[in-house]
């Protein structure tokens, strides 16, 4: 076993990793490669002198001890290794005698190809840097880090301490900081002297109970969502909001007396509601885990996903939501640090191999000045270049950056399941409950449009046309066909009569010229649109194409994750099922079944495990199923993603897995 904090010949020094490292190397370990790369690219105008940028770089480096660690495991239990401060490789590539556009060409080339090479965690390094001369006072300059190391908040402390030492060389001075009192590693071990026994299951227990019963959030998609284990092509996009709406979100803030992100937190579940028709709405977001002003200077990954969870129910003022919301929000606070895969294992949701556990989009607000994008050299302009997301780790992942005087969201999502429209119409339908919402607090949820101006116009004018085919055949068409050509009006909505946007499902509601409209069909109502006249609600379920076409829309009814009982001791036994669960288990056949029940046994300190256990089902956490995977692959020499126990993690069928791996090694 590794001697965390043993100090080796060549300088090296291991250390347990922090929580959030702890989240991410799992991460890593059940889908290896570049999901969790960070690269951060900008364009440089002016006099720069890579000599002392590389001298800069070696001392930022030497500073902070998270950027020189590696990452190795001993029976699947991680730990990481700490090299001495060394020279820092800083890749100079000159293409001045390119034309512009086979400059611009490998410029992509080489940006692509930063992008897309994986991190080795066991080898490193886990950090790039590189500077490409396109001309004699322009360049581009990239960082390239794996998650584990950095997150927004520490790559802008890194920004800033490279700014100042670049500043400082070129004036023929050395830079002096400020030394902190602790560094990374010391952060993690006491951070795990401190989450454990009584105040570690404290922690379990309130989040056991917070989310128990948790909802799936089933966006509507324009393709399903990936099959197998590959993960989510991604594909992002920027937009920025006019100055009103900050001047809208920070007048609805303080009049609330709460902060901006509750504010966006709050119409962002508005507009989840409409899309999804659900009251219960969980967001991820993600926590800056550095709670005391001495951590705030540490470059490292600090940050954890909790799950915030809003409440819609009994149609409350946006006023009213923002309060709930809030009080959400400072919840968890209090319940920032328990990691993200403990809470996981405590809730037990049903695990599915490309659907994120808990929470399926994400929100976070950051200011400019940690959003990490930040770069000061004298005589020297910095333009940071956005680059498209080519993976998605959630399906919909949105980061609004506050400047001072505007907001401008980046959205990253699956481009697997979602086209661009719909994101776009999403930042749109946000910018229009914030607007709404901030002429008016005081009105219901149910009263705030998403759709208003010139798209419901174009909405209503396409009802105005002759029914599609794509309804040929509802209930409604015998209606349609009895009345006059005046009164042909179809548009969707939702259960409060408002107009609901292409893309979303709601119900066909058609205007009569009377009550009745002459056929039983439908529930006659005052039509919300034309004062004074009538509609039928036909309680068809259908949805506008982003082209303005009708088509049905059967909904299938939204599934909620199974939750642990709250009053379940993890790993524990249902009461009466201890004494029976030995009779009625399928024991193992196969000598591959024994091994690998075996396993699971000596994993979970189980004394019998049968062919049809679950690895879950029986105990097991995240963290024990990568001992497990470690002790599989040592015993039958084959290579196992964990990936393998999640969606059938029964002995029979990990066995089936590895006998096949076995053939194919052996092949």
């Amino acid at each position: 076993m590794q001697r965390h904090g043993h100090v080796g010949t060549d300088g090296t020094r291991t250390r347990r990793l922090s929580f959030a490292q702890e989240q991410l190397w799992f991460l890593d370990q059940l889908t290896p490669g570049n999901a969790y790369n960070v690269l951060m690219v900008w364009r440089l105008r002016g006099p720069l002198h890579t000599g002392s940028l590389h001298r800069a770089l070696n001392l930022v480096v030497a500073r902070h001890e998270a950027l020189r660690v590696t990452f190795s495991d001993d029976d699947g239990t991680p730990y990481q290794v700490v090299a001495p401060p060394a020279t820092v490789p800083l890749t100079v590539t000159d293409l001045r005698g390119l034309s512009t556009v086979e400059r611009e060409e490998r410029v992509r080339a080489e940006i692509e190809a930063r992008r897309s090479q994986p991190y080795d965690l066991r080898t490193g390094p886990l950090c790039r840097f590189g500077v490409i001369r396109t001309a004699e006072e322009e360049y581009v300059f990239y960082q390239g880090y794996h998650h584990i190391i950095t997150d927004g908040w520490s790559t802008s402390v890194v920004n800033a301490e490279l700014s100042a030492a670049y500043r400082a060389f070129e004036s023929g001075a050395e830079p002096v900081f400020e030394e902190t009192r602790l560094d990374y590693t010391e952060y993690a071990e006491a951070q795990r002297e401190r989450l454990h026994g009584a105040v570690l299951d404290e922690e379990v227990a309130f989040w056991r109970q917070k989310l128990a019963g948790l909802p799936v959030l089933e966006l509507p998609h324009d393709r399903p969502r990936p099959a197998g284990e590959g993960g989510h092509r991604g594909a992002s996009l920027v937009k920025g909001f006019p100055a009103d709406v900050r001047a809208a979100v920070r007048r609805l803030a303080d009049e609330q007396g709460v902060s901006m992100f509750m504010v966006l937190a709050a119409a962002y579940a508005v507009v989840l509601g409409r899309w999804t028709g659900l009251e219960d709405l969980p967001v991820g977001v993600p926590m800056p885990g550095r709670p005391d002003p001495e951590l705030e200077s540490l470059v490292g990954m600090f940050i954890n996903m909790v799950v915030l969870r809003s409440d819609l129910s009994g149609d409350p003022t946006f006023g009213e939501l923002v309060e709930r919301v809030a009080d959400g929000v400072l919840e968890l606070y209090d319940h920032e640090e328990l990691p993200f895969n403990q809470v996981v294992d405590a809730v037990q949701p049903v695990r599915e191999p490309n659907r994120n556990p808990l929470f399926q989009v994400s929100l976070q607000l950051l200011g400019a000045s940690v959003s990490g994008e930040e770069l000061a050299f004298p005589a020297v302009t910095a333009e940071i270049v956005t680059l498209d997301s080519v993976s998605s780790r959630f399906d919909i992942s949105v980061s609004i950056v506050d400047d001072g005087s505007a907001l401008r969201a980046g959205v990253e999502y699956s481009a697997d399941m979602f086209d661009r429209w719909r994101m776009e119409a999403m930042l749109d339908h946000l910018e229009a409950v914030l607007l709404a919402a901030a002429a008016d607090p005081d009105q219901r949820l149910s009263a705030i449009p998403l759709v208003t101006g010139e798209a419901a116009e174009r909405l209503l004018a396409a009802g105005r046309g002759d029914l599609p085919p794509a309804v040929a055949g509802a209930p409604v068409s015998a209606l349609w066909a009895g009345l006059s050509a005046a009164d042909r009006q179809a548009y969707v909505v939702d259960r409060a009569l408002g107009l609901v946007p292409p893309g979303v499902p709601g119900e066909l509601l058609v205007a009569v010229p009377e009550p009745g409209g002459g056929t039983s069909a439908g529930m006659p109502v005052a039509d919300p649109f034309r004062p004074g006249r009538w509609a039928v609600r036909t309680g068809v379920r259908v949805r506008w194409t982003p082209d303005l076409r009708l088509e049905r829309a059967d909904r299938p009814a939204q599934g909620s994750f199974s939750g642990a009982d709250p009053a379940r001791p993890e790993g524990a036994v249902p009461a009466g099922e201890a004494d029976t669960a030995g009779a009625d288990r399928d024991a193992p056949r196969t000598a591959t079944e024994k091994s690998v029940a075996g396993i699971f046994g000596e994993v979970l300190a189980l004394p019998e495990v049968g062919a049809e256990d679950s690895f879950f089902d029986i105990g097991g956490n995240s963290l024990q199923a990568m001992r497990a995977v470690s002790r599989i692959n040592r015993g039958f020499g084959i290579k196992l993603s964990v990936r393998a126990l999640y969606g059938n993690a029964t002995v029979r069928a990990v066995s089936s897995v590895v006998d096949e791996k076995v053939k194919g090694e052996s092949a």
